[in-house]
């Protein structure tokens, strides 16, 4: 069961988005199914950055400059050194969400145990601690500490605790490589922190949204995904709803992750594509063209 992360409602406004002719998507079909195509975008981003041991290659060192952004010759495909994965949950409690970090780390490069494990909820690192996560520790005392190194993954850090993470980055970990497990910072990050943000670039995203506002409502998701092996630069964000027989349709796609007011006009704009009433239209308006032109022929 998948857990839909947020809903929003339906308004008029809305950014443009990018229109391609709709296809059907094939979508993870269980939260284990994600789990295991975000290690396969992960993988190899993460292989460069980690082929130096503890400290990581030189090209890990080149992409730390500027907030681990793209930069030429450093990190992975594309020269990033800090990844966003985001994933569906049915349960977000701190057990599970400790045992969801544990998963994803053991399908990654590396040993789970060399890997940094900060969890933004003290209570989910008090259960990873419990299940033996032996460097699994809270943000906050990540924060404090004199320094951090090795590969790093932040579960779960919300808008409220987006001060703490440029903390830990710029200021106490150093280390070949970072990953951020389920971030709730899409929107309304302060200005000020947006520069951090930004600095962790999506490779894979899985989020069932529903809309509320339209007639019965409507469901779907946001996909991000790169192609197997592939760059994550130039990588699309698609939209996608749900039709009557489950599967996915894709009615929109951006270059960049898709806001509340995208999210509504894609919606709506498919609901009134497929609406009756707007078919109705076309097929009226083709025959009065018909019309029309049979009688300036005459």
């Amino acid at each position: 069961m998948l857990h839909w992360r947020f809903s929003i409602s339906a308004s008029p406004t809305g950014a443009p988005i990018q229109q391609q002719q709709a296809v059907y998507v094939d979508i993870p079909e269980s939260q284990d199914a994600a789990v295991q195509q975000s290690a396969a975008a992960l993988i190899p981003q993460l292989k460069p950055l980690l082929a130096g041991g503890a400290g990581g290659s030189s090209a890990a060192k080149k992409a730390k400059k500027g907030f681990g952004a793209k930069t030429a010759g450093g990190g992975g495909n594309g020269g990033y050194q800090r990844f966003a994965v985001e994933l569906p949950v049915a349960d977000t409690s701190p057990a599970a969400t400790a045992a969801l970090a544990l998963e994803v780390l053991k399908l990654l490069p590396g040993a789970p145990a060399a890997w940094q494990i900060v969890y933004a909820d003290p209570a989910a690192a008090a259960a990873a601690a419990r299940a033996g996560q032996a460097r699994a520790q809270p943000l906050r005392d990540a924060c404090r500490a004199e320094a951090l190194g090795g590969p790093l993954l932040i579960v779960s850090p919300t808008i409220a605790e987006v001060a703490l993470v440029e903390q830990l980055v710029q200021e106490v970990w150093s280390g070949p490589c970072a990953v951020a497990l389920n971030p709730s910072w899409g929107e309304g990050v302060p200005r000020e922190y947006e520069a951090v943000v930004r600095s962790f670039e999506v490779a894979y995203s899985f989020m069932p949204v529903a809309i509320k506002g339209l007639v019965g409502g409507q469901e779907g998701a946001v996909l991000r995904r790169t192609a197997k092996g592939g760059s994550l630069a130039g990588v699309p964000w698609q939209i996608l709803t749900v039709q009557r027989d489950g599967r996915f349709l894709q009615v929109g796609q951006m270059k960049t992750r898709p806001k509340q007011s995208d999210l509504e006009l894609a919606f709506m704009n498919a609901s009134a594509a497929s609406s009756p009433i707007t078919g109705a239209v076309r097929s009226a308006k083709s025959i009065l063209d018909r019309v029309r032109g049979a009688g300036k022929q005459q």
